[in-house]
C-alpha cells in the first residue's frame, strides 16, 4: 500500500486559511487597542475642560489650609521645594466641594534622595510649596490631570 501526503492544492488552502485566522486576530486585536486608546485620551481631554472649574484658596500659617472652593472633586500634586531639591506628592483621596485638606511642616528633615513626600507633612526645611489641583480620571491607573492654572505657590 502506498501511503501518500496531502495534495498541494489542499496544502495550499491550509495555509491560507491560517493566514486569515493570523490576520483576522491581529486586525481585532489592533483595533480593541485603538479604541482603548481614544477612549483614555478622550476622556483626559474632558478632565483638563473641567479644570477651568477648579478653585482652590490657600491659607498659610503654621499650618497651610487647602480649600475647594469650585464646584467638582479635587485631588492634589504637592511639590515641595528644600534647598536646590524637589519633593512631590500625590494625593488621591478626593476633596470634595467646599472641603479641605491641611499641610503641617515636621520636624523630618529631608534629604536629596526624598523624593516623595508623605501625605500632609512637609520636610523640615521646606522654603516654598506649589499645590496644584488635579482631577483624576475614569478608569484603573488614570494619572492625575494637573490643573496648572489654579495652582498656588506659597513661601514658608
Amino acid at each position: 500500500m502506498k501511503k501518500r501526503g496531502i495534495t498541494p492544492l489542499i496544502a495550499t488552502l491550509l495555509l491560507l486559511f491560517f493566514v486569515l485566522i493570523v490576520i483576522t486576530v491581529v486586525f481585532l486585536w489592533t483595533r480593541e487597542v485603538q479604541k482603548q486608546a481614544v477612549e483614555k485620551n478622550a476622556e483626559l481631554s474632558r478632565k483638563q475642560l473641567e479644570c477651568d472649574a477648579v478653585q482652590i484658596d490657600v491659607t498659610a500659617g503654621s499650618v497651610i489650609n487647602i480649600i475647594n472652593k469650585g464646584n467638582i472633586k479635587i485631588n492634589l500634586i504637592i511639590r515641595e521645594v528644600f534647598g536646590g531639591n524637589v519633593r512631590k506628592s500625590e494625593l488621591y483621596d478626593n476633596i470634595e466641594p467646599g472641603g479641605s485638606y491641611s499641610l503641617v511642616k515636621s520636624d523630618q528633615e529631608c534629604t536629596e534622595n526624598d523624593t516623595t513626600g508623605v501625605g500632609g507633612r512637609l520636610c523640615k526645611q521646606t522654603t516654598e510649596v506649589e499645590i496644584i489641583p488635579a482631577l483624576r480620571p475614569e478608569g484603573r491607573g488614570a494619572p492625575l490631570v494637573p490643573c496648572s492654572g489654579a495652582s498656588k505657590t506659597i513661601r514658608v
